[in-house]
């Protein structure tokens, strides 16, 4: 009897983990691969963190800008690009939320001078007021380490001036309902509302994650045809949990959704 009870224990964990494995591949499978330090068009760099990354930016007079934080309180990461450019995390003025997931706002609180910006559907879940929508984020909350208080409210398309840098807040909801693209310097920052894939292709949000994968797929269209009407021209998109792709091509097949 105890044997058939391990067997079947065992039978189910195996399920589980293929499961788990499973969904793993699906989401990250066969993307780009991210590159640490790498600088991008534009300025940015992006700064990984296991499997996730953020974007530092120089705003000019020593100040710099953040495009996310990383998951882990300290945001060791950041902090040591920040002493390799002889600063400290009181030169960051600016971080921007492509939105409130917790490994995207882990390490905010390392910068006590930067103004937080995301758009004001993630605001309370962030701070942990509520929770996100999508089958994994619904069931937990933010740890409590994690949270973050937003400051500015963005608005959609409207440019925010941080030092010498303008940075264009789009609203592209569907993985959760403030998810944010930001350009700068002809590159359109994704965050997690899409990837890029080896082949050059673009993924939208994983379903897994995200509050409403239509509305997503709807957003990267519509994102789509924004993008191709700015001036100067994007050139360039870049991704948390990926490496940048070339052009903004791959946004198209969107369109219509």
């Amino acid at each position: 009897m105890l044997k058939r009870i391990l067997m079947v224990v065992g039978g189910l964990v195996l399920v589980l983990v293929l499961a788990v494995g499973g969904i793993g591949f699906s989401v990250f499978g066969g993307l780009k691969p991210i590159v640490d330090g790498a600088e991008l068009p534009g300025g940015g760099r992006q700064i990984a963190q296991g499997y996730t990354s953020a974007f530092l930016f120089d705003a000019g007079d020593g100040t710099f800008a953040l495009i996310d934080c990383l998951q882990n309180p300290g945001a060791k990461e950041i902090v040591d690009e920040l002493a390799r450019r002889k600063a400290t995390p009181d030169a960051v003025k600016a971080i921007f939320l492509t939105h409130g997931h917790p490994d995207h706002i882990g390490g905010c609180r390392s910068f006590p001078k930067a103004d937080v910006y995301a758009f004001q559907a993630d605001v309370d879940p962030a701070a942990g007021k509520g929770r996100f929508k999508g089958p994994l984020p619904s069931k937990m909350d933010v740890p409590a380490a994690q949270q973050v208080k937003v400051t500015q409210v963005l608005q959609d398309g409207v440019a925010v001036q941080v030092g010498t840098l303008s940075v264009l807040p789009l609203a592209v909801p569907g993985h959760t309902g403030g998810s944010a693209t930001f350009v700068v310097n002809g590159v359109a920052y994704m965050g997690d509302n899409a990837t890029g894939a080896a082949d050059g292709t673009v993924r939208a949000a994983p379903w897994i994650f995200s509050d409403d994968t239509a509305e997503n797929r709807r957003s990267l269209g519509a994102l789509s045809k924004r993008l191709k009407a700015l001036t100067p021209e994007v050139k360039t998109l870049a991704y948390a949990h990926s490496g940048p792709t070339d052009g903004i091509g791959g946004l198209a097949a969107y369109e219509g959704q």
